[in-house]
């Protein structure tokens, strides 16, 4: 997948090289050998700076520990060196090649017609932009501020992109305690209805005590109309009547009770029962909103119990004391060991409950008698009331603090990040008392650490770019110009995100360190022909709009083949191809938008340091 994402680079730099040889072969005069050995010296420096920056944001996401070395590392390698390799292929074989087949021509080459109309109307712009350098700059700025601020509050975000594989499986998780015979009765009810599915192709179905998993083939993609989450959507409907089961559709292959959902909030406290409520609560406020769905609490669907609920005012009438009842009834129901028989050689323990037949009920537990301190005895239901309900499926705990799970899919539209917005807006309206904290798990913490690794990995990134440029151009001001060009290319993908309704995700993440290291080429061979230019003694305004003019149809080209390069796979075509989706329109758009706005603003942004440098050595 490396070499898919990095086809179209491969190619910038020989395009590069190739394109200067053959200005100076057709507009200079030159012959060949002289043409080849000065076109490619000339702009050996920039390339070379280029392919540096864009192997130096890969750098960062390799050499720090986690989850996204593990995720990227792969693609990371395969692009660095491919690219060292196309280096290499520039700066010798071309030059080399270019000596041996190109013709001689002393005539100036006869550009194309929408090459010289591209040309023509871009002189004028950029000349028109050098005299208007104040609303260029503060027009970029607004264009900023506006889309990347339009675009975070309307763009949700995700933490891997959803992939249709054309499998997907049913969990229908059962509770504690169901015989086997009546989880085999649920799993035919499921076969049943995902058999007479005319999507099914085929599937497999797994029968356990605590759950049943059904893995449903539907075939490639491209063999049907509808995604796999419209049909888990339908199949999802189908099977929601079926009582006493949780249900839990996942767009992959899973097995089992502990197959994860998209969302899970985590909650924290040593009082058991506030953590009840508060997660009933929670849940049927999110049960409200049709985005969530295949809710499940950990405090439920556990085994089922009777709870008996104390009547303190006929405790104290009949003189019985809680201590005293608490360990009469676990006598009776659990047992106890009160006699010890010693022999000669062991002491041996003598447990004593009730029969079976007098506490296998609730009514039979009802009819236990508990003595009282007067001497007489009671009846349990005449001091205490009965509820059977279900307790917690089992009780978790962190760093030796008690802990319930809510967790949730997604549906209808709602994604990681708004969900995770809403479930919070939940916890402002309920109040959280400050015995209860809260974090997000699962995928949602997944996302948090890689976007954390991300985010030092482009300042990193940011760094070594800086330092590769300030290294080239021998100045500390050059390149913060020439990183001027990132901000344009975040532009072009908050642009792309919400033409093509995509969502933000890690793999767009990377899209962006990647541009942050491909866009600066542009400006790079720029500015880098400006001061061959000004060194030749061109006046400031003429060398910025003839070096405009050159290096137009370089920059175009080297743009268009990394664009075109990444088309296949913005497309998402073929099985798994959404998972690389988000990061193409990512790089496509920011490339294109960071182009186009380079061409401008750069030459603008390098017109004011050169007159502002002048200014100030006039007081030095």
């Amino acid at each position: 997948m490396g070499l898919s994402l990095g086809v179209g680079m491969l190619v910038d730099n020989s395009i590069v090289v190739l394109d200067n040889i053959f200005r100076h072969l057709t507009e200079l005069g030159q012959d060949r050998m002289e043409a080849s050995e000065n076109g490619a010296t000339e702009v050996i420096i920039p390339i070379i700076a280029s392919t540096a920056t864009t192997i130096a944001v890969f750098i960062p996401i390799v050499i720090r520990e986690g989850r996204a070395k593990e995720i990227y590392k792969d693609m990371a390698y395969s692009i660095t060196f491919s690219l060292l390799a196309s280096l290499i292929i520039a700066i010798t074989f071309v030059p080399m090649v270019s000596s041996r087949i190109l013709k001689s021509k002393n005539t100036v080459h006869e550009e194309g017609r929408v090459l010289k109309y591209i040309k023509k109307y871009y002189s004028k712009i950029l000349s028109n932009s050098l005299k208007h350098k104040a609303i260029v700059i503060i027009s970029m700025v607004a264009l900023f501020i506006g889309v990347v601020g339009y675009g975070a509050r309307n763009i949700g975000g995700e933490f891997m992109p959803t992939t249709d594989d054309g499998i997907y499986s049913i969990i229908a998780e059962l509770p504690s305690g169901m015989e086997i015979e009546k989880a085999n009765r649920v799993a035919k009810e499921l076969e049943s209805i995902v058999e007479k599915d005319s999507q099914t192709k085929k599937f497999i179905s797994s029968v356990g005590k605590e759950a049943v998993s059904i893995i449903v083939d539907i075939g490639p993609k491209s063999d049907r109309d509808k995604k796999v989450q419209q049909i888990m959507g339908e199949t999802r409907k189908k099977i929601s009547h079926i009582p006493d089961v949780k249900l839990n559709l996942v767009p992959r292959m899973a097995f089992g009770r502990g197959t994860g959902r998209d969302i899970t909030l985590i909650l924290k406290s040593d009082d058991l029962n506030q953590l009840g409520y508060v997660s009933k609560v929670i849940s049927e406020k999110m049960a409200a909103n049709p985005g969530f769905t295949d809710i499940n609490n950990s405090m439920v669907n556990g085994n089922p119990e009777v709870r008996i609920l104390l009547d303190r005012k006929k405790m104290e009438y009949y003189g019985v004391k809680v201590n005293d009842l608490t360990l009469s009834v676990s006598y009776q129901i659990l047992g106890g060991a009160p006699i010890k028989i010693k022999t000669a050689n062991e002491e041996v323990d003598v447990s004593l409950r009730l029969a079976e037949e007098f506490r296998n009920s609730p009514e039979k537990i009802k009819e236990m008698r508990i003595k009282s301190q007067n001497g007489g005895v009671v009846k349990l239901k005449d001091i205490a009331t009965f509820e059977i309900g279900e307790g917690a499926y089992g009780i978790d705990k962190e760093d030796k603090i008690t802990m319930v799970t809510i967790d949730a899919n997604t549906s209808n539209g709602l994604d990681l990040v708004t969900g995770q917005k809403y479930i919070k807006e939940i916890l402002d309206e309920v109040g959280l008392p400050k015995t209860i904290t809260y974090s997000f798990g699962g995928s949602g913490r997944n996302m948090a650490e890689v976007n954390e690794q991300l985010k030092f990995a482009f300042m990193v990134a940011m760094f070594l770019v800086y330092f590769i440029l300030a290294a080239q151009f021998e100045s500390y001001i050059l390149p913060i110009i020439v990183m001027g060009t990132v901000p344009l290319s975040i532009i072009g993908v908050y642009s792309g995100l919400l033409v093509t309704g995509q969502k933000t995700n890690t793999m767009v993440f990377v899209g962006i360190i990647m541009l942050a290291g491909i866009v600066v080429n542009n400006a790079i061979v720029l500015i880098d022909y400006i001061k061959i230019l000004l060194e030749r003694e061109l006046p400031l305004d003429q060398a910025i709009l003839e070096a405009g003019k050159t290096r137009l149809r370089p920059i175009f080209m080297t743009t268009m083949t990394t664009v075109f390069g990444m088309v296949p796979l913005s497309l998402g075509i073929g099985q798994g191809s959404e998972m690389y989706k988000g990061m193409a329109i990512a790089v496509i758009f920011g490339l294109i938008f960071s182009t186009l706005l380079t061409l401008i603003l750069i030459p603008v942004l390098f017109y004011v340091y050169e007159v502002g440098k002048k200014k100030i050595s006039k007081y030095i």
